[in-house]
């Protein structure tokens, strides 16, 4: 029987083979559809609570009265307050005693804070918000104050270019009762040169979406492009430039049951990702509650893993005293799938052992951000037992010598541990020495050859990695020497891994 395909029934073969499967395309998900090709926006998924962590006090020299919008850019945090100061302060970040955490101070010497609610960037420009409208909900002179990132870099005072602004649905401008309108906002993005503000809706608890056409300055109108219910009285917002995700912050007020006055601040997140252009609540909105009963205000990315998330500071009687305070937060929990991974980012761990007599002296070499925790040294005699902990050292790169470890003992495995500010560890591989005199590997280079030679009739494989961790040469030991050309070798650090009978023996060369 002969089949006979006309040009429609082609086509319609075409288009049905090609078809996109709408539904939800986050793994971690409840609702998760493996054969869903295109977000629909449909994901639900368990309530969590998240608890921020490396939280710093922000006092000092200059005293913060918190955080009211903010940048990481350089390595740096960079945040303002929401009134009075015109300028922008450099934060310390890091762990330790030190009260003083302002690192540096950049004035904007033609700017006034009338309520700076939040903190943008592109690649060369700071964007400060100056849209608080709590007070009246009736301001006219709502602006956005542009500043050259070259500037602060060598200044401690720049001038800012200003984008004045109006929203295209207010024509009511009579005063309004304090914390009663729709047109406040604390919310503000960049991206593509087009800047992106989210309301802070008192009376509905909801958030319009705006757009700002341009990051030139000028006089714009701001068009409405969302609205979405329910959402809570959003404080801060940012965007993280590589993967688009938006994080949002906000919190819902906690009122009294008797007198009904807000005591208290119920806080959260919501990560946006996975939308298509600017329908920035049409992929995943993913809600995650915030411990602890913060003035949140401000919030954002260090990289693609980790939040920085910035609260004011709260006084009595209105609402339990709270010092103004800087935090963390890992987001790998939440966005591994979506990063396209799922461990720590602890890009390269070198852990190298050499025998001396009786003494055995590891050097390691650590190559990852700044949120790590702590790095353990562990030993153990035999395969089959457990690390233990002998040393906690400070220093990504140094050395350690076990004195006498080998007195006892015909070898030792080694290994370092690392833990992240979340207590999530990451180890290095294991490593194995014996006493020099007895070691069944040795390794030298001369000139363009590595040279591996084993004792006795053992058989086993090398591996070679360069420092990313990535293997990408490999070739069994079958003799008692063995010759590796390296002219075929990645030019640069190399790790050689000998293994036999379960145990590795390190060596790391140079190959130019």
């Amino acid at each position: 029987m002969k089949i006979f395909l006309t040009a429609a029934s082609l086509c319609f073969l075409f288009i049905t083979s090609n078809a996109q499967v709408a539904g939800c395309t986050d793994i971690k998900a409840n609702n998760y559809n493996s054969s869903a090709t295109e977000n629909n926006g449909s994901c639900t998924y368990d309530a969590t609570t998240a608890s921020p962590t490396n939280s710093l006090v922000l006092n000092g020299s200059i005293s913060l009265t918190g955080i009211s919008g903010s940048i990481y850019w350089k390595d740096t945090l960079w945040a303002h307050v929401d009134i009075d100061r015109n300028s922008i302060y450099a934060i310390d970040t890091t762990a330790g005693s030190s009260s003083n955490r302002i690192l540096r101070s950049v004035a904007i010497s033609n700017a006034t804070n009338l309520d700076w609610e939040d903190m943008a960037q592109d690649d060369y420009y700071i964007y400060l918000g100056d849209f608080g409208n709590n007070s009246k909900g009736n301001r006219t002179n709502l602006k956005i104050y542009k500043i050259s990132k070259a500037e602060v870099s060598t200044s401690n005072a720049v001038n800012a270019e200003v984008i004045n602004f109006s929203y295209s649905d207010q024509t009511n401008f009579s005063d309004q009762a304090q914390n009663y309108t729709d047109f406040d906002c604390e919310s503000m993005i960049v991206i593509n040169g087009k800047i992106y503000l989210f309301t802070k809706q008192w009376v509905s608890y909801g958030t319009s979406v705006y757009e700002i056409a341009s990051t030139t300055a000028g006089t714009y109108t701001a068009n409405k492009i969302a609205t979405i219910a329910n959402v809570g009285l959003l404080t801060g917002a940012a965007v993280q430039k590589e993967k688009g995700v938006i994080a949002l912050v906000g919190y819902r007020l906690v009122f009294t049951p008797v007198t009904n006055f807000p005591i208290s601040f119920a806080r959260y997140m919501y990560l946006l990702y996975d939308y298509s252009g600017t329908n920035f609540f049409g992929g995943n909105v993913r809600l995650v509650n915030l411990s602890g009963s913060l003035k949140t205000e401000a919030v954002c990315f260090r990289n693609a893993d980790y939040i920085h998330i910035g609260s004011e500071g709260t006084v009595a009687p209105y609402f339990v005293a709270k010092s103004p305070t800087e935090e963390s937060l890992s987001l790998n929990t939440y966005l591994a799938a979506y990063n396209g991974y799922t461990s720590l980012p602890i890009h390269s761990i070198e852990l190298h052992a050499a025998a001396t007599g009786n003494n055995v002296t590891l050097n390691w070499d650590i190559q990852s951000d700044d949120f790590l925790k702590s790095i353990e040294l562990q030993r153990k005699v035999t395969a089959n037992e457990n690390f233990q902990t002998i040393e906690t050292v400070a220093s990504k790169k140094s050395t350690f010598i076990d004195y006498s470890a080998l007195a006892n003992q015909k070898g030792l495995f080694y290994r370092l541990k690392l833990s992240d500010i979340d207590n999530k560890p990451t180890y290095s591989k294991d490593v194995f020495v014996t006493n020099s005199t007895t070691n069944p590997v040795t390794f030298s280079q001369s000139n363009n050859v590595l040279t591996i030679n084993i004792k006795g009739n053992s058989k086993g494989v090398v591996q070679i990695f360069q420092t990313d961790g990535k293997m990408y040469y490999q070739t069994p030991l079958n003799q008692s020497s063995t010759t590796i050309y390296l002219n075929n070798i990645k030019s640069g650090i190399n790790i050689a891994v000998v293994k036999i009978d379960g145990v590795s023996y390190n060596y790391r060369f140079l190959n130019n």
